[in-house]
């Protein structure tokens, strides 16, 4: 290879993304910015490598760049949106996906993206929306069969929850998420067994998975299994402190469920 040619480092840097080995995609994307320091497109590469490995400072500040330089950059508006996504800055995050989208209208990760924006806000209705017109475009989009299904469980259509996290299990059956998700519709449900059942693979594929030990700690009490669900209480909390105690002691010392935590 040319050690001067700026687009062969991109386009390895861009390989090396794709295989999510972010390291190498990094390195070969700065020196394509060292050689080409004007070219958008390794900026685009850069951030969201970073963005993937967490570092959501460095993806914002390499992907403003990229639309510095190309302000019809849809990729880098995406990048950036997931970055304020994973910051909490939700409304952010809706404004950079809405701009890939008009950019890019049949891009479906800025659908993915905006819809979990919605659902962390509470807009049910928006985040079903954007997810379903996410998979219409991309049909095995996991995540977005995931939000959709988060936004239907806190609709508490349960029915359309399970079939949705359940479709999200078959496409990408070692995510954790769309267990908690499957797991929490069919305690609404009633049913405790599949409840406990995901929920407890929910926490195989991720032990710091708090909302999974929640759930099973309210299906094991719905149960009348209150040691178990007692484990699982402290369990959640102790992983999450934002998460209030779902339990408290009646006149008779039992553990008691209390309604306006759920």
């Amino acid at each position: 290879m040319d050690p001067n040619f700026a687009w062969a480092y991109f386009t390895r840097g861009e390989a090396f993304r794709g295989k999510c080995e972010l390291d190498r995609a990094i390195a070969d994307a700065t020196k394509a910015i060292q050689l080409s320091p004007n070219c958008a497109a390794p900026y685009g590469t850069r951030a969201d490598a970073y963005r993937q490995k967490g570092d959501f400072d460095s993806a914002i500040a390499d992907a403003t760049e990229a639309i510095r330089l190309d302000s019809n950059y849809a990729f880098a508006y995406w990048t950036m949106g997931e970055a304020y996504r994973c910051n909490c800055e939700l409304d952010r995050a809706i404004a950079d996906a809405t701009k890939a989208i008009h950019l890019s209208p049949n891009f479906a990760a800025p659908f993915g993206t905006r819809a979990d924006a919605y659902l962390q806000k509470g807009d049910f209705n928006r985040a079903i929306a954007d997810a379903s017109e996410a998979i219409r475009l991309d049909p095995n989009f996991a995540w977005a069969y995931f939000i959709r299904g988060e936004a239907f469980r806190g609709k508490c259509e349960v029915d359309r929850a399970i079939a949705d996290a359940t479709k999200a299990i078959q496409l990408s059956p070692n995510v954790a998420a769309a267990y908690g998700t499957r797991a929490d519709a069919y305690r609404q449900k009633g049913n405790f067994d599949r409840a406990i059942a995901d929920a407890t693979e929910g926490i195989r594929l991720d032990p710091n998975y708090a909302l999974a030990y929640l759930t099973r700690a309210w299906a094991y009490w719905s149960r009348s299994d209150f040691d178990r669900a007692n484990a699982d209480a402290t369990m959640a909390t102790r992983l999450d402190p934002n998460i209030p105690w779902p339990f408290d002691n009646n006149d008779s010392g039992e553990i008691a469920f209390c309604v306006e935590d759920m």
